[in-house]
């Protein structure tokens, strides 16, 4: 099976967006007809199955789209639950680097690119990749070894060659500064660079890092179409996955950066850091700190927040956090989300929750309720768990159920 009929799912994403004949005006049914037309332009893409497609694909305005979206979904509750599921059922590990080397086409080349220099704990290391692995590990020296290798597979050995020879890697090194970025020349031989993204002929491209280095310094990695793996790390971490996924250990220094893109991130520890997910998924097990804004995912689950958190959430297929027993803050703001806070039980803290078009569940041994309003479509309550305390957590939920407990 093509690996490139796992962007079909873009379709479902897309399509859940049409929410059904129940719009009430005459504005809500042009917002759906032009839902409908998008949608379309979807379909037609996706019958290309390839790169092409993947790009323009980022030419859509999504965010405005699902702008559009909320206001017809506001008309509807069940669909909005609906939207979520059908995000949630997105399985988006399997999107990553589209070429298949383990098939044998007729003619192959491969090359090995094998740098080493010498570091300090001041040095930063970049590296921007496409269709690949990078797979980064720690050691005891005060060096960095990088292994690049380059793989092209064609149906004749003219293109093979030809395919090799586009592939470079731009390195730059200065005194507090190594990067390398992998580029891709155009192809004078009409048809060449289209025909290999596009997946009409048989031909691979395949370029993976390895890099080994000490775990102090400061990183920044970027990878389009391709996995990213790394071990703990205690320097500052700037990542950017997109069609892809990455795995990570510990993070932990300060001031951490991570952008995920139609990727599903699994990360042990941050210490501190930023996060943005859009089309993916992403798994924390613990952290100090975080700012988390999901937009349009397959869900998220923080293991536990020892101080602070700041999560935002649009149309997330259900976000489950922990709530560790030194908690200072945390604030969740969510729309078309399902909410699940489990606090330690000797935490203690504050909380206010409003909700518009939802439930909420509690723990009623643990929570004293001190004030609540319950509207037919609009709920508010404020209490504390355990006691009274100066830390607090504020919630709110738009067409999403809270649970507390």
């Amino acid at each position: 099976m093509n690996r490139f009929n796992t962007f079909t799912l873009l379709l479902i994403l897309c399509s859940l967006f049409h929410l059904g004949a129940f719009a009430q005006s005459d504005r809500h049914i042009q917002k759906e007809t032009t839902l409908n037309t998008t949608v379309e332009t979807i379909r037609e893409l996706i019958s290309k199955i390839g790169l092409e497609m993947l790009d323009a694909l980022e030419d859509i305005d999504f965010e405005t789209l699902a702008d559009d979206i909320e206001e017809i979904a506001a008309l509807s509750e069940a669909k909005a639950e609906q939207a979520a599921l059908e995000i949630a059922g997105i399985d988006w590990e399997q999107f990553g680097n589209p070429y298949d080397m383990t098939s044998p086409l007729g003619f192959q080349k491969e090359k090995v690119i094998e740098k080493v220099y010498p570091i300090n704990h001041h040095t930063k290391v970049s590296i921007d990749n496409r269709y690949g692995k990078i797979t980064l590990h720690n050691w005891n020296r005060n060096e960095i070894k990088v292994t690049i290798k380059i793989r092209t597979a064609e149906n004749s050995e003219k293109r093979a060659e030809s395919a090799f020879d586009r592939v470079n890697i731009d390195e730059s090194k200065s005194a507090n500064s190594i990067s390398f970025k992998t580029n891709i020349a155009s192809s004078d031989e009409s048809g060449w660079w289209s025909s290999l993204t596009s997946g009409t002929a048989h031909r691979a491209l395949q370029i993976d890092y390895e890099v080994y280095m000490p775990k102090e310094n400061e990183l920044a990695l970027a990878n389009r179409y391709g996995a990213i793996e790394l071990d703990d790390r205690d320097g500052k971490v700037a990542i950017s996955v997109s069609y892809g996924s990455l795995q990570a250990g510990r993070l932990n220094g300060p001031d951490n950066s991570l952008a995920v893109a139609y990727s599903k991130a699994d990360v042990q520890y941050l210490n501190e850091g930023d996060v943005s997910v859009r089309y993916g998924g992403f798994t924390l097990s613990e952290t100090e700190k975080i700012s988390l804004a999901m937009n349009i995912s397959s869900g998220g689950y923080i293991g536990k927040v020892n101080r602070e958190a700041d999560i935002s959430l649009r149309y997330s297929g259900g976000f489950e956090m922990g709530i560790g027993p030194a908690i200072q803050k945390a604030n969740v703001a969510a729309s078309y989300s399902s909410i699940h806070i489990k606090p330690a039980d000797d935490a203690a803290f504050n909380f206010n929750v409003a909700i518009s078009y939802g439930g909420f569940d509690y723990d009623h041994n643990r929570i004293n309720i001190e004030s609540k309003s319950e509207g037919n479509t609009s709920k508010s309550y404020t209490g504390y768990w355990n006691k009274a305390v100066n830390s607090s957590i504020s919630i709110s939920s738009r067409y999403g159920a809270v649970s507390l407990k």
